[in-house]
């Protein structure tokens, strides 16, 4: 099931992915060559423990070919469990128990859609930032995804939650007012692509 977060605010944006710890180059080669995780994708979602400047100077201290061991021990000094980026929101047009509930015969259906995950706590990392409270796939998807989120509204809105979804939609509007346009997902490492244009049905939808 989808989880409502809201990213930090105090994410900075960014014009592409220009952050060294989570695009291409020396850090995330050594990092994902040793396979510390078996997701490719948890790295780039941790956040850092430390500022930028301190966790690029360890990683300069590591030896030329360091060992799995050494890039581990680097890894659990400087980062943060993938996703702890992500702060609880609270959604002010939730219901717990809202009114279609009754109407669903079919007990495994109707327990499917009354279903809550845990939510996160906040930190900072490759997450972009986010005016309003948004609701993210689950699972290995920490973060807002394009695609999705049309079809998470269609629900959203079944329930009556109309002010999340509006703000889920002017959040994509934000991303295509500071990059042009919505990316695939809101991370940094996501601003080099974007996923079939949903944003107009997202509207209409709405």
């Amino acid at each position: 099931m989808a989880r409502p977060v809201a990213a930090m605010h105090s994410a900075e944006h960014h014009n592409g992915c220009d952050v060294p710890l989570y695009c291409p180059g020396n850090i995330l080669d050594v990092v994902q060559s040793a396979r510390l995780e078996k997701d490719s994708k948890y790295f780039v979602d941790q956040p850092t423990s430390k500022p930028l400047a301190q966790v690029l100077s360890a990683f300069e201290a590591l030896p030329k070919n360091p060992t799995r061991d050494q890039v581990k021990a680097f890894v659990d000094a400087n980062f943060l469990p993938a996703g702890t980026e992500i702060a609880p929101a609270n959604l002010t047009d939730y219901q717990e128990h809202p009114g279609f509930l009754s109407r669903i015969k079919d007990e495994n259906l109707r327990r499917f859609a009354h279903a809550k995950d845990a939510i996160c706590r906040d930190c900072v990392s490759s997450a972009l930032p986010a005016r309003h409270p948004f609701v993210v796939p689950g699972g290995r998807f920490r973060e807002f995804y394009y695609w999705d989120s049309y079809f998470t509204m269609e629900g959203l809105l079944i329930r009556g939650m109309n002010q999340t979804v509006k703000g889920m939609i002017e959040n994509a509007m934000d991303y295509v007012n500071a990059y042009g346009f919505v990316p695939n997902g809101a991370r940094i490492y996501f601003l080099n692509r974007s996923q079939p244009p949903f944003l107009a049905q997202m509207v209409r939808l709405y």
